[in-house]
């Protein structure tokens, strides 16, 4: 989307077009997109959780889980730490789980961490 270069710029979309920065090319614009919408939601990210369900980049991924967890959303952060297929989405997600002290994160701890080996 022209026009958006940073946060700031995000943050003063309206919502419409924040859900259509979901989707635009540039990740950063993702990442501001998720931000902005998550801190609008006033606790309920239910829609947003599922709309980005299908997020191609790890980067965002990453945010993703944060934005999660802070909002108590620890389903979809478990089925990230145990299933994503980028080693640094699953150590993001496991460590905000073991944050939280979620006792998924005790139990797939090692097995994740099997997997993810030296990628740290």
């Amino acid at each position: 989307m022209d026009g958006v270069e940073t946060y700031q710029d995000a943050a003063q979309l309206p919502a419409p077009e924040l859900h259509t920065l979901l989707h635009s090319e540039r990740p950063e614009q993702r990442v501001w997109a998720l931000w902005a919408l998550a801190l609008r939601s006033g606790g309920d990210i239910r829609e947003l959780a599922a709309e980005t369900d299908a997020e191609p980049h790890a980067g965002v991924r990453r945010v993703r889980a944060i934005v999660l967890a802070a909002h108590g959303d620890l389903e979809r952060v478990r089925r990230l730490a145990r299933e994503d297929g980028d080693p640094r989405v699953r150590a993001t997600a496991r460590e905000l789980l073991d944050r939280i002290g979620d006792r998924i994160g005790d139990r797939i701890g090692d097995r994740i961490g099997d997997r993810i080996g030296d990628d740290d």
